[in-house]
């Protein structure tokens, strides 16, 4: 008698078996409308680093003209002095800022009388890494540290003994 649970008469001929579609994965919720106002990047970091540095509001100033370069889509805008006061700064310090701005090189500005500056956000040059001081020895001269000939052990230290142990030196 022929066995009911036999594999070979379960099994699917070759070429005949279809495919099933991958599962597929759950729907994302929507994503949220953006509403308001917000900065259009990408904004440089070493601008806005050097612009950070600056005195007073020259950072505001900044901001507010990558602000309007957004809106425009140029790096050449028009800003209005009177219009900074919107985010909270005078007009007065809104043009030293951007007097401090234009002194970091960060901006270039056409002034007319009567009207508004026009303003050319520039790219800022990479920020110079600090130079490390050269290597001074224990006499203070700017010689090696450690001449091939002498050893690090024959040089007097000017700390005592027991300060070399205590430095993990």
């Amino acid at each position: 008698m022929e066995n009911p649970m036999d594999l070979k008469t379960l099994r699917i001929a070759a070429g005949t078996g279809t495919r099933t579609a991958p599962r597929p994965s759950p729907p994302r919720p929507p994503r949220p409308r953006q509403t308001g106002w917000f900065l259009k990047g990408p904004i440089p970091w070493t601008w806005l680093g050097r612009a950070m540095s600056l005195p007073g509001h020259a950072l505001h100033v900044g901001i507010q003209l990558w602000f309007e370069a957004g809106l425009t889509r140029s790096k050449e805008v028009a800003i209005s002095m009177t219009g900074m006061a919107k985010v909270g700064v005078t007009r007065y310090a809104a043009s030293r800022g951007l007097k401090e701005l234009e002194k970091a090189r960060l901006v270039s500005v056409v002034r007319h009388a009567g009207r508004k500056p026009v303003v050319v956000i520039l790219t800022a040059p990479a920020l110079s890494a600090p130079t490390q001081p050269d290597a001074v020895n224990a006499a203070g001269t700017d010689d090696a540290v450690t001449s091939p000939d002498k050893k690090a052990s024959d040089e007097e230290s000017p700390l005592p003994p027991g300060e070399l142990a205590r430095c993990g030196e």
